[in-house]
């Protein structure tokens, strides 16, 4: 038997078996994508074109692909949630152009490699996977690193000290060594931050729209950041450890049929199966096919 895994199915595992066993096993995915989500697929799409060589006609072409697309994306949401991704769909031109106004001109980061999947094997029947957002070198010493696009809420030191433990950051430097044979040792966050703006109760979608749209133009060196996060050498082996420990685990639950339910009091505000978990409803769930075993990695080849 082979074991496959990714970072998000190691996570949800340790979280909980249980939630592992219907998203990896029973292969559920909630029918409505959760915002966050949507938003961040967005803005990884627009973006993987206009570094693809596109550069702004490629990102325009990028976003008229997603507004054809996005009626799909509203279907089945409350009308506060379809008013905010509306307007940051209207906002998504003025986005693109605050991007390419705070990075057109830097070159201190050149293209080594595109997004791409990856499998790394760690041990005898273990294959970890993944998607990178892609690998660039740095023009001032030659380094290769590990570029990865986030949009989150607040940034600051204590979001950057986060990420040199995180898992994906660890999971995906120490993939890339294995994959290139070349010394990689650092990931470089290319930050679209979302801006701490809300709708004002009588203003229009369209308003709003406008406003977060002029909002990025005029606050792009604060809401566009570059940084380097390079883990301790200790901390990669470290994982890499963590990684053969998991599947070991992965394997003798698989055997066993062994998948608990546990709820952590961090998490369950945010677990994707939290209705089913608790009566049981599966009508808001979709069964994906056998091919479709890694969600994280089929809908990021769908915005490709």
């Amino acid at each position: 038997m082979t074991i496959r895994f990714t970072t998000s199915s190691k996570n949800m595992c340790q979280d909980c078996p249980y939630a592992y066993y219907l998203s990896y096993i029973r292969r559920l995915t909630p029918l409505v994508e959760p915002v966050y989500f949507v938003h961040g697929h967005w803005v990884h799409q627009i973006l993987d074109a206009y570094r693809r060589g596109g550069g702004l006609a490629g990102g325009v072409k990028a976003i008229a692909a997603v507004s054809s697309d996005a009626e799909k994306t509203f279907i089945g949401r409350p009308a506060q949630e379809v008013d905010y991704l509306g307007s940051t769909l209207e906002a998504l031109p003025e986005i693109l152009a605050a991007y390419d106004l705070r990075w057109s001109t830097d070159t201190i980061y050149e293209p080594f490699a595109s997004e791409h999947s990856f499998k790394c094997k760690i041990e005898p029947g273990m294959v970890f996977e993944g998607k990178v957002d892609g690998m660039v070198r740095d023009t001032r010493d030659g380094a290769v690193l590990v570029w990865e696009t986030k949009t989150p809420s607040r940034t600051g030191p204590w979001y950057y000290d986060k990420l040199v433990l995180d898992s994906q950051c660890r999971g995906y430097i120490i993939a890339q060594r294995s994959l290139t044979g070349l010394p990689v040792n650092s990931t470089v966050y290319d930050i679209l931050r979302k801006p701490q703006i809300k709708a004002g109760v009588n203003e229009s979608p369209e308003a709003f729209a406008k406003r977060l749209g002029a909002t990025y133009l005029a606050h792009r060196d604060e809401l566009l950041e570059r940084r380097v996060v390079t883990p301790p050498e200790h901390l990669l082996q470290q994982y890499y450890g963590d990684l053969a420990s998991f599947g070991r685990e992965l394997l003798w639950r698989t055997e066993h049929a062994e998948w608990p339910q546990y709820h952590p009091g961090n998490r369950i505000g945010r677990c994707a199966f939290f209705g089913l978990c608790v009566d049981r409803e599966e009508r808001f769930y979709r069964q994906r096919e056998a091919d479709e075993i890694f969600p994280e990695l089929e809908e990021e080849e769908e915005t490709q």
